[in-house]
């Protein structure tokens, strides 16, 4: 008698195609970004450099790069040595020619200057739509969208540490990984927000909040070490109590159960309009559906 072994069933979606880790020649080692939202256009304008530590030798940088407005792109060995470079934009990569070979160990400065209406990736909500909801804007990074926002390695291998500074209305914040190194109020309409995360984490865990949020934490610090933060609408202050509280415990329990103690220096939790998803977990920065607040009736259940 012949044993027929069934043909084991595949888990992904049909249509689905592999997709393999990029090959890469350098590191990013560090990564400033500068944004600035306009919500009449539905656009940004933004600055960005990246450290990079060439791990092959090469004569050009290709980063990931979905329909950006790319201006200028400058390199940077030291202070005194900024040189144009030439590039070319593609609807879904930037070539940088670096016009030497680069070799081995060096580090160079990219400095990028671009412009955005973001198909994906960096949203506005569209409160005219929706005369029910906050003006906002929020980033979505998973699976690979960053790219539409700023110019990157969008690819879960890459991690890098950040600091991200975001100029917006003055009746608005602006939230990101990290700690808040800066509130600038020194504009007569906006204010500006910069936000250092020292750890290296994925590209598409990136994130930037913007809206009117009132802060609900009322100073709580976990084991002394962890600030919480909780970024909700003003009218739902109280719907936050209840939703956020156990929030230390549930930190607890994990870090019991994992054998690992929280590893970043604040954790944000922040309830956004028009979000399509339960949560995303950005890096110490998780936004959150409209529905995950609940009144006194629904506490109840």
């Amino acid at each position: 008698m012949t044993l027929v072994i069934p043909k084991a069933k595949t888990f992904e979606l049909p249509g689905s195609k592999p997709h393999y880790p990029p090959s890469i020649f350098f590191d990013i080692e560090y990564m400033w970004l500068s944004v600035e939202p306009d919500f009449l256009s539905r656009a940004i304008k933004c600055r960005q450099q990246l450290k990079l530590l060439i791990r092959q030798d090469t004569n050009k940088i290709e980063l990931d790069c979905a329909k950006l407005k790319i201006g200028s792109v400058f390199l940077s060995s030291d202070v005194q040595d900024i040189k144009e470079l030439s590039f070319k934009n593609t609807n879904e990569k930037l070539f940088v020619e670096i016009g030497k070979v680069l070799p081995e160990g060096s580090r160079i400065n990219l400095i990028i200057n671009y412009s955005a209406n973001p198909e994906r990736g960096f949203y506005f909500v569209n409160e005219k739509e929706n005369p029910s909801h906050k003006k906002q804007a929020w980033t979505q990074g998973e699976m690979e969208e960053s790219k539409f926002w700023f110019p990157c390695v969008d690819h879960p291998q890459m991690k890098f540490p950040r600091e991200i500074s975001i100029t917006v209305p003055d009746n608005f914040i602006a939230i990101s990984n990290g700690d808040v190194d800066l509130i600038d109020s020194e504009f007569k309409t906006k204010r500006k927000f910069v936000w250092e995360e020292p750890n290296p984490t994925a590209t598409y865990l990136t994130a930037i909040i913007i809206g009117e949020f009132t802060e609900t934490s009322k100073g709580v610090i976990y084991k002394n070490r962890i600030p919480l933060r909780y970024y909700v609408p003003k009218e739902r202050a109280q719907d936050a109590d209840r939703t956020f509280k156990e929030t230390p415990k549930m930190m607890e329990y994990l870090e019991k159960y994992l054998g690992v103690d929280y590893p970043y220096s604040k954790y944000s939790q922040i309830v956004i309009e028009d979000f399509p998803y339960g949560g995303m977990e950005n890096a110490n920065c998780t936004t959150l559906y409209t529905d995950v607040l609940h009144d006194e009736r629904a506490h109840l259940d």
